[in-house]
């Protein structure tokens, strides 16, 4: 079970699996990315340490953006937790991936993933800084494989229909031709 977790210290994906060759169980290889630097880097390094999860997670910092769809393709939902954001193109490029979105309710997420209609929504949104909130939404997610498969497709057809590159020059366009008109 992989999926990335996006929030105001970064981004952490959990990519891919390892086996314990002692116990022949297998576990989450984690991996934390994105803009995690200074004392939040620090911070998280300790944390990693101290929990001896250190054969476990990564950190790779920022991805180029060329590399972001195949590193979020390997994923399997993306949980954005910010406590504010603007915009928030993350879980558009996680949609576009296929992804469906666990995310906070602040900035667009809302928006995006079309939360208002249950019937049409590619994500949850969990209230702010609820954690547990968030963890139940997940672990719903992921154990229940028709809403996964039903999120995942709306997503990547909410990002390509409403937020493609295409989609924002018409925007564009359309804009211009009413400032012409008037």
């Amino acid at each position: 079970m992989a999926f990335t977790m996006a929030g105001s210290i970064g981004v952490a994906v959990w990519l891919g699996r390892k086996w314990d060759l002692s116990t022949g169980h297998e576990f989450p290889l984690g991996t934390l990315l994105g803009g995690v630097f200074g004392t939040a880097a620090a911070i998280w390094m300790v944390i990693n340490e101290q929990s001896g999860l250190t054969d476990r997670i990564r950190f790779l910092g920022e991805i180029p953006s060329q590399d972001l769809p195949a590193l979020l393709q390997g994923c399997r939902a993306l949980v954005a937790l910010p406590r504010y954001e603007g915009f928030g193109l993350t879980p558009l490029e996680a949609m576009a991936c296929g992804l469906p979105v666990i995310a906070s309710n602040t900035g667009y997420f809302k928006e995006f993933l079309n939360a208002h209609d249950e019937e049409k929504a590619c994500g949850k949104i969990v209230p702010l800084e609820d954690y547990k909130a968030a963890s139940k939404e997940i672990i719903s997610l992921l154990s229940d494989g028709e809403r996964f498969d039903k999120f995942s497709q709306r997503a990547w057809l909410r990002a390509n229909e409403n937020y493609s590159a295409f989609e924002e020059a018409s925007a564009i366009n359309r804009v211009y031709e009413k400032l012409w008109k008037s």
